[in-house]
């Protein structure tokens, strides 16, 4: 059941990888400049854009508010592993963007 309520959340974290790696194959492998810097012009709204994800994410797996039942450990590390991942994957995005 737990795995049920989590594949919403890891089909989002899907998406945003495989956005994430769209963005940087694009970067890495136009050959024209101008196509180039147009499509990095792109790399900061779709930063943007995964913010309420990593906001959502590590909210709820550090949430301790006194009146709620914490998430059983293995929601929580899950949700800490999702945020890791498109963090790692953001990383590598950013430093190719860099070096445009």
């Amino acid at each position: 059941m737990m795995d049920q309520k989590l594949r919403p959340i890891e089909q989002q974290l899907q998406y945003l990888l495989n956005k994430a790696d769209e963005f940087q194959a694009h970067i890495l492998y136009r050959r024209d400049n101008l196509q180039k810097e147009n499509f990095a012009r792109v790399v900061p709204t779709f930063l943007r854009t995964c913010q309420p994800y990593f906001t959502y994410l590590e909210s709820t797996a550090r949430s301790s508010l006194p009146q709620r039942t914490p998430l059983p450990v293995y929601i929580r590390s899950r949700l800490l592993d999702f945020s890791q991942q498109l963090c790692a994957r953001l990383e590598q995005l950013v430093l190719t963007y860099a070096l445009l």
